[in-house]
């Protein structure tokens, strides 16, 4: 029997998880004390691999985990961070209620947080069409967006019994139409390689002023993820009295 523990009290560290380095890389920037971090790759199937293997030998008192996602509501704007109030997946999997409080009430300058549902698949919606299809099947009450990674995470910390929170900041609209098909840019290995979207650039020259603000998009979300972040580490660690440790990093 799994065996859940506080975020605030226990001395154990946080875990910050990412499907990529680019989603990671603000947060690491920022140099917060007793985190880890982990790099799964993309999809659900490297998500569930990396953080069973994780898990298995790492002892954590939550996981963070953040990344970026399309919108699935017409009221979620770019560079808004939804905080998971429910995740959809093969399965429904759980979130931690005080967790998703706390983040949900935190004073982030600069940035919009909003609850919802976190409905996560396993392609990329790289159209408008498909996003709004989606979202008719997905309908509900709160604002949703669409990942890969969340639902396979929240199943393996809900069996581990680590406290899990998702964050996840709105990079396509439900309007939006991606430059580019990204799945097509997806190896064996069901991660995007930079040269297949080199490629993809290269014969439709239409799509690189999209994949310029896309990447600026990008940049963006992870600032404005890297800064809620900061702000929960500081709610919870800033009064929790326990000595703080280093930082590692972990990829799948």
């Amino acid at each position: 029997m799994p065996i859940e523990v506080d975020p605030g009290s226990s001395s154990l560290p946080w875990c910050v998880i990412a499907a990529m380095h680019s989603e990671l890389s603000a947060v690491k920037h920022m140099k917060l004390p007793h985190l880890q971090y982990l790099e799964t790759g993309i999809g659900p199937s490297n998500a569930a691999k990396a953080i069973d293997s994780y898990l298995g030998k790492h002892a954590i008192s939550c996981a963070v985990h953040i990344g970026y996602a399309g919108a699935l509501s017409p009221v979620l704007s770019l560079g808004e961070v939804l905080v998971a109030d429910s995740i959809i997946g093969a399965e429904d999997c759980p979130v931690d209620p005080k967790l998703q409080c706390v983040a949900e009430a935190l004073p982030v300058k600069g940035v919009y947080l909003r609850r919802g549902r976190v409905v996560t698949l396993d392609r990329i919606l790289a159209t408008a069409a498909e996003k709004q299809e989606v979202a008719r099947a997905h309908s509900a009450a709160l604002p949703a967006c669409v990942d890969m990674e969340s639902a396979p995470v929240a199943k393996a910390c809900a069996a581990h019994g680590v406290p899990y929170i998702a964050l996840r900041c709105i990079t396509d609209t439900l309007n939006d139409d991606l430059p580019i098909d990204f799945n097509e840019c997806r190896g064996r290995d069901g991660n995007i390689h930079t040269m297949r979207i080199m490629w993809a650039a290269a014969h439709h020259p239409s799509s690189i002023a999209g994949l310029i603000e896309m990447r600026r998009r990008a940049r963006d979300c992870a600032r404005n993820l890297a800064e809620v972040v900061r702000c929960l580490h500081a709610a919870y660690r800033g009064c929790s009295g326990h000595p703080v440790g280093g930082s590692e990093s972990h990829s799948a």
